[in-house]
């Protein structure tokens, strides 16, 4: 890929505004209130605005086929697709959504500027957050670490990563209390 396409590449990343964080399970804290792991979706990209609608069906329809759409902006559409799928509680589509967010961030070439760099692990560390989450939620927490480890060694430090990173050691500090108690 010529470094003119990277550069588009990293500006049409940088240039809108790039995610939206959906809160999606609770876990309590030791002071009895609540903190919600978030999956991370692109905005202005594919299945975008059914996402901010909750239209989760709606995202599934345009980019499950992996049509012409999926492929205009396929990290940003195979992400979305994922989260439309953890949204709607499709777990079995949902495993092979998120590892595909993840294999298309991988192999996106990076724009070898430090700035390029930053937003091409930034993507690789969203698609990982999102799986974690899926995993978290499926009562996985060894996969769900897994991947937030992946996510932090990529983009310490993103919000997205910092805070799920919080709510699944204080869902793993839970449950390790319960498991302490017993």
């Amino acid at each position: 890929m010529s470094s003119n396409t990277r550069s588009r590449f990293a500006a049409r990343a940088s240039g809108r505004a790039l995610m939206i964080a959906l809160a999606v399970a609770t876990a309590a804290h030791a002071g009895g209130s609540s903190t919600k792991a978030q999956l991370t979706a692109y905005r202005e990209s594919a299945g975008w605005e059914a996402i901010a609608q909750g239209d989760y069906a709606g995202t599934v329809s345009q980019l499950a086929p992996h049509g012409a759409l999926f492929w205009s902006d396929r990290v940003a559409a195979s992400t979305n697709l994922c989260v439309a799928y953890i949204m709607s509680h499709q777990w079995d589509a949902a495993h092979p959504a998120c590892d595909t967010a993840i294999s298309l961030a991988s192999r996106e070439p990076a724009d070898t500027t430090l700035f390029g760099r930053r937003r091409h692990n930034e993507a690789i560390a969203l698609a990982y957050s999102n799986r974690a989450v899926l995993s978290w939620l499926e009562a996985q927490p060894h996969s769900a670490a897994s991947d937030m480890s992946q996510a932090r060694e990529l983009s310490p430090s993103s919000d997205f990563v910092e805070h799920n990173i919080a709510v699944l050691g204080t869902r793993k500090s839970a449950a390790n209390t319960v498991a302490e108690a017993r």
